[in-house]
């Protein structure tokens, strides 16, 4: 166990978690699953989907920040065909699929719409993006968050 790579671990323990609360449950498990268009979101999903034997009940639901996150997830999970210069996708995310997809921006109603995505919610897998960059809060932020960085390129600051 111990060379085993995090991210088997990780999807061993998910699994375990999701067939106990399935055992637990008589009604259908409903598991959120949050930065559901990046790429753990996905791969998230698509294991979950195919953990569950078709005689258990699973409601997924994913829940992005906007409504570009939602057409990405919609064509990372259900495909697409172009025909004519024009997307149809191959499946419904909902209808075939069987997840639900929430959509909370980042905004004043952020709350609300974060305790709508989670109503009713078994299991919450909470993802978060990772950025490689940062956007300072003020200039006067700005110009001393420059001067560290270039400092960073010439071997740090004072050196």
């Amino acid at each position: 166990w111990k060379d085993t790579p995090a991210a088997l671990k990780t999807a061993a323990v998910m699994k375990a978690l999701l067939l106990s609360a399935l055992l637990l449950s008589a009604d259908a498990l409903v598991v959120a699953v949050t930065h559901a268009a990046g790429r753990m979101g996905v791969s998230v999903i698509g294991q979950l989907r195919e953990q569950v034997s078709p005689s258990q009940t699973l409601q997924l639901r994913a829940v992005v920040r906007n409504e570009e996150e939602a057409s990405r997830l919609r064509l990372d999970m259900c495909g697409a065909v172009l025909r004519n210069g024009t997307l149809f996708p191959l499946l419904d995310l909902q209808k075939d699929l069987h997840i639900e997809l929430c959509v909370v921006p980042d905004d004043a109603d952020e709350q609300q719409a974060l305790g709508k995505a989670f109503e009713g919610v078994d299991v919450a897998v909470l993802l978060s993006a990772a950025h490689a960059d940062f956007i300072s809060a003020t200039p006067a932020a700005a110009k001393r968050d420059e001067a560290l960085l270039s400092a960073g390129g010439r071997g740090g600051a004072g050196r």
